[in-house]
């Protein structure tokens, strides 16, 4: 499936509705229903390749983020519920290897980890510890390619997270944790730190 320009900016003005009323829907059944629709557009939309690099601008609910090789595109938001109490995550990644000719989506489907398990264990897209990305880090070392992400995720009332992950790519599939990160003397597969919800944090790539 391939849209013309026209197209997806039609399809972007339905999803920007969905997204609007996640974020102001009057009660948790609104915002659910809207979150259904919008995972189901958007996938079907984001398998047209031309999509990739179209901003997707007036959907302001939904996290862009694109790596600096132009292989992986990823789209992470939020459903609040309970007055925000709760929060589920949702998301898609495109993906695309030019040498192989191979473009792809991948959605995300978030899934709860033990937490004695959760810093040691890779994580496949249908296992996927859900956050809202809003960086993407690309590094390279001999054949693979690393995407650090930086991601914020909202916890509960009480605390908020944030959380540092790295996605590879293994025949084509989306795996989450390498021991490549370094914590308090410790190698780890992916780093969460855990704060009060009343406080913020910094989390930047240097």
């Amino acid at each position: 499936m391939l849209l013309d320009e026209q197209s997806i900016r039609i399809k972007e003005e339905q999803l920007k509705l969905y997204g609007d009323s996640i974020l102001k829907g009057s009660h948790d059944s609104v915002r659910i229903s809207a979150c259904n629709n919008l995972r189901f557009e958007m996938k079907n939309v984001l398998q047209s390749p031309n999509t990739f690099n179209y901003s997707f601008d007036s959907i302001k609910n939904v996290s862009k983020i694109i790596s600096d090789d132009g292989n992986v595109r990823i789209y992470t938001w939020i459903l609040p519920t309970d007055s925000g109490s709760k929060y589920q995550y949702y998301g898609f990644i495109q993906y695309r290897n030019t040498k192989k000719k191979i473009f792809k989506v991948i959605e995300l489907q978030e899934a709860q980890i033990d937490s004695a398990l959760l810093l040691k264990k890779q994580l496949k897209a249908d296992q996927w510890y859900g956050a809202l990305y809003y960086k993407i880090i690309e590094t390279k070392n001999k054949k693979t390619t690393y995407y650090t992400l930086l991601g914020w995720k909202g916890n509960n009332k009480q605390t908020t997270k944030k959380v540092i992950d790295v996605l590879t790519f293994n025949n084509n599939e989306a795996q989450f944790g390498v021991p490549i990160l370094q914590f308090e003397k410790k190698t780890q597969l992916r780093i969460i730190f855990e704060f009060n919800a009343e406080v913020s944090m910094l989390l930047h790539w240097d």
